[in-house]
């Protein structure tokens, strides 16, 4: 079963304009205490064109080593996820899971970011195009095929482009929510 998971969260929507992420069966990163980006904390807008909001991301920590995301889709539909950070080829990445009863198992998607000036956040998925499918169930083997072609331009669906409305330094979730499970 396909989960159309967007990047931080649900990011769901704009997945579908940027193609379908590849999604592994297993975890390629453990969380790693204190390897937070804090620059991700905050309130994010996706722009589908210029001008143009979409969906609504909110990054805050879940713990110390991971991300909880959530996507509102612009008719108020919410998804949540949990992102771990790692580094592959030099370049950061998230690893992404939907947090949701409803999805039997758990699969888990590739994102890399890239900060710019002025709050903008470009993030692309590594897309199922030249990924070979027999490694979404060995970790060791997608890392490493993922970091040899790191470079490769045919590896990501295309940018998802997002604006930050408000920082979250408190790392509070609204309506006083916690990060544990749902």
């Amino acid at each position: 079963m396909k989960i159309q998971v967007w990047f931080l969260a649900a990011l769901g929507c704009l997945l579908l304009l940027a193609g379908c992420p590849y999604e592994s069966k297993v975890p390629l990163a453990t969380s790693r205490p204190g390897s937070l980006d804090t620059r991700l904390f905050g309130a994010w807008v996706g722009t589908v064109s210029e001008g143009a909001d979409s969906n609504s991301f909110l990054v805050v920590p879940f713990n110390d080593a991971e991300y909880f995301i959530e996507v509102t889709e612009k008719n108020g539909t919410a998804s949540r996820y949990r992102a771990v950070g790692l580094e592959i080829g030099g370049q950061p990445f998230l690893q992404i899971n939907e947090v949701s009863e409803e999805i039997p198992g758990k699969s888990f998607i590739l994102a890399r970011y890239t900060l710019a000036p002025g709050g903008r956040l470009n993030v692309r998925l590594v897309g199922e195009t030249i990924p070979p499918k027999d490694l979404a169930t060995d970790a060791k083997g997608l890392l490493g095929f993922v970091a040899a072609h790191v470079n490769d331009p045919g590896l990501d669906d295309e940018d998802i482009r997002l604006q930050l409305r408000s920082t979250g330094s408190s790392g509070a979730l609204p309506d006083g929510e916690g990060g544990g499970e749902e």
